[in-house]
């Protein structure tokens, strides 16, 4: 463990390897976040092909808040696993798009 700055060896070398791990920790990151953003667009996709636009922000709160409520339902009950409660934060975060998309009117089209 480092007592003091003194001990730190700031080496090219050091730092080329500590910039090749962070490069290698961001790339990482964005395709994990872009799994994730893929697997919210199918089930965006697949929700509102199914059931249609929400009707009111009401509809589309009571929808999130049930996605919310079986997500939390996952956690709780261990016996479903990491599969579950990945499928409910996927179906989370579709819903939350879908308010989006749905509920929150578009600046453009309210000006033309």
């Amino acid at each position: 463990m480092l007592r003091s700055m003194g001990e730190l060896s700031l080496t090219p070398t050091t730092l080329r390897l500590f910039f090749w791990r962070m490069w290698l920790w961001e790339r990482k990151l964005i395709m994990l976040v872009k799994d994730a953003v893929v697997e919210i667009m199918e089930e965006f996709k697949k929700a509102t092909q199914q059931f249609g636009e929400f009707a009111s922000p009401h509809e589309g709160y009571a929808v999130i808040l049930e996605e919310l409520d079986e997500l939390w339902d996952a956690i709780k009950n261990k016996k479903y696993g990491i599969a579950e409660m990945k499928k409910e934060v996927t179906q989370v975060g579709a819903m939350a798009m879908r308010f989006l998309v749905d509920c929150i009117p578009d600046k453009e089209k309210e000006e033309g």
